[in-house]
């Protein structure tokens, strides 16, 4: 009964637009150890469709060499004739291969030339964690930046991070680990908010136009290191100094 009267005030939130369209400014993120950065660009309607058109999670397929253990064993049976295929097997430890999507498209370099990108802001972080999460977290503070401005309010919006992980993890909505599993709520949360909706795209860090931004704060994390080293003790656990030998 309690589960039945949850849904029945979630069940409002069931809805989505796919009408939506799409807001012509892209934005892109990255992290440090130290610090984040974010910046956005005008592109053509057509530009940013053509972002938006590809979901990450379409990258790798299923190569030639990828094959259930249990089809394997059991080639050739019939499963509604064959008690074979019904019975306990033991299933041997076999590798899936994944192969490259041929038709998938990535990022066109036209568009990551740093000189068509206007930096909004960058900020340092106040507490070592790993650097999937700082970039989630980088992720986050661009978007809800971003959204400071109704205009963007029911549309929707592309994003660009040089990290796969949490690309991976925004586009399927969640995360292994607990901390990821919070930042996916909480971009979840925003997009509700803001009745918005969001396409994650990867870029090679080489291409990020606002690295050096990100890393702006470095030289403080390390002064803070020598500082602790020079007076012989460890740095307090989750500072940013934590994260100088690193």
């Amino acid at each position: 009964a309690r589960e039945a009267k949850w849904f029945s005030y979630l069940i409002h939130l069931c809805q989505a637009d796919l009408r939506r369209p799409w807001n012509s400014t892209p934005s892109i993120s990255d992290a440090s150890l130290s610090g984040y950065a974010m910046a956005i660009r005008t592109c053509t309607l057509g530009e940013v469709k053509s972002l938006g058109s590809f979901s990450e999670k379409a990258r790798f397929v299923k190569g030639s060499r990828f094959a259930c253990a249990r089809d394997v064993l059991l080639e050739g049976l019939d499963p509604f004739a064959d008690l074979e295929s019904v019975k306990p097997i033991s299933i041997p430890v076999q590798n899936h291969f994944l192969e490259r999507n041929h038709q998938f498209d990535d990022v066109p370099q036209s568009l990551l030339r740093k000189d068509d990108w206007h930096v909004q802001f960058a900020a340092y972080f106040q507490h070592a964690e790993s650097i999937s999460i700082l970039e989630g977290r980088g992720i986050i503070g661009s978007l809800k930046r971003k959204l400071r401005n109704t205009r963007g309010f029911g549309m929707r919006h592309v994003h660009l991070s040089d990290n796969m992980g949490m690309t991976l993890a925004f586009t399927k909505g969640r995360g292994r680990s607990f901390k990821s599993l919070v930042i996916s709520r909480r971009v979840c949360a925003l997009s509700v908010a803001c009745d918005a909706s969001f396409r994650y795209r990867w870029v090679p860090s080489e291409s990020n136009v606002v690295d050096k931004e990100s890393r702006l704060w470095e030289s403080l994390r390390r002064w803070l290191a020598r500082a602790y080293a020079r007076e012989g003790r460890p740095p307090e656990p989750g500072s940013l100094a934590a994260h100088a030998e690193l």
